[in-house]
């Protein structure tokens, strides 16, 4: 795997945020009384949307929106299966720190009581163990 890949883990996690967020609003909306839409037609009329066609619009982006989810969090899985694969624990640890919980080098350099140049080349260690190295 490589360090791009690893670093999707950040953005996955947003998305994932994002996607419940959506999906708790799409939920409060379905659930919650509806007043009469109205949207417009190109000749500058308008038509009443249904209660139905709105749950409907609301059950498929439900459907999209899970579906999505479930790739995202799926990826995430590989990943942290990627980090749980490596031998040694110190490789695990700075993977964890810097991909999955996010900390500055600064951070990881205070947890793992090593220096800024040792902490790079424990990580370049990691990423070659990982598989294969994109920065090389």
């Amino acid at each position: 795997m490589t360090k791009a890949e690893f670093r999707q883990y950040r953005y996955i996690s947003r998305e994932i945020e994002q996607l419940e967020s959506q999906m708790m609003q799409l939920r409060t909306q379905a659930e919650s009384p509806q007043p009469t839409r109205w949207r417009y037609t190109r000749g500058g009329g308008h038509v009443k949307d249904s209660m139905a066609e709105i749950v409907i619009k609301l059950v498929d982006m439900e459907r999209e929106h899970a579906r999505k989810w479930d790739e995202l969090i799926e990826k995430q899985r590989e990943i942290e299966a990627a980090i749980a694969d490596l031998r040694d624990p110190e490789h695990r640890r700075l993977m964890r720190y810097r991909y999955i919980e996010q900390l500055t080098w600064e951070l990881i350099c205070v947890r793992l009581s090593v220096s800024w140049p040792t902490v790079h080349r424990i990580h370049n260690a990691a990423l070659i163990a990982a598989g294969k190295d994109d920065t090389l």
